[in-house]
């Protein structure tokens, strides 16, 4: 039992949690995503974009598209990266991932189709954000509470 305890607490602290929610809820995040963009496009407020819900199969709780966890990273990116001539968060999706602070540091997935992070560039802030592949990264939130 003690090593499994080991085992989970230092698979917390990498990216393979992350991965495996990506791989599972894949199809559920990219649906929620695609429906976040499409209400967008209609001209949908953040009202209307924070109803969008995802219901997990591996996970506890229920994922919501949360235009405030986009907020945060814009800020972000404003804050520190002034000197990018690209706003990669054009075109992206936040969606929170409830109860996941202890196993999993990240608190959202977001997909970010204009933030194509290259070989030895930085342009992201690694930090906070994990890239997953297909324009899809694993994010920390600060709690704002």
């Amino acid at each position: 039992m003690p090593v499994l305890l080991v085992a989970v607490g230092a698979l917390s602290f990498t990216t393979v949690p992350a991965r495996i929610v990506r791989w599972c809820e894949g199809a559920r995040l990219a649906a929620a995503a695609q429906q976040a963009l499409a209400v967008e496009a209609a001209g949908g407020d953040e009202a209307a974009l924070a109803v969008i819900a995802v219901d997990f199969a591996v996970l506890p709780g229920t994922g919501r598209v949360s235009p405030d966890a986009l907020a945060q990273l814009r800020e972000w990116r404003a804050s520190h990266r002034a000197d990018d001539a690209g706003d990669w968060t054009q075109g992206g999706v936040a969606i929170t991932v409830p109860q996941t602070g202890f196993l999993f540091d990240q608190g959202a997935y977001f997909f970010l189709p204009n933030l194509r992070p290259k070989t030895g560039d930085m342009p992201i802030p690694s930090r906070i954000l994990t890239p997953l592949g297909d324009g899809w990264f694993a994010g920390r939130l600060e709690d704002h509470h």
